[in-house]
């Protein structure tokens, strides 16, 4: 999979469109978080996500690093915005 042609910065092409939706709102989600406790608990979900479609066979290595490095970039995003959100609050 990670050969595809169709491949968009840097994001895999996952196997159908139903596993990619299902990706993105993940990672809407994440990014939207209300808390870091939230952000922390989709961000398992994710990894959880990931896991399952690398064991399952749908995804190969290097398609779960393009995952995992995503994932984690909009984790620490969404705890960067909700700690500046935190340091506003007076």
């Amino acid at each position: 999979m990670a050969d595809t042609p169709h491949e968009l910065s840097g994001q895999p092409l996952l196997p159908n469109d139903r596993t990619q939706v299902a990706w993105f709102e993940l990672l809407t989600q994440l990014m939207g978080a209300h808390s870091k406790a939230d952000a922390r608990d989709i961000y398992q979900k994710a990894q959880g996500y990931m896991a399952a479609l690398h064991d399952s066979g749908l995804i190969d290595s290097a398609d779960l690093k393009l995952m995992a490095t995503t994932a984690l970039r909009a984790l620490n995003d969404a705890l960067e915005r909700l700690h500046a959100q935190r340091a506003d609050k007076p």
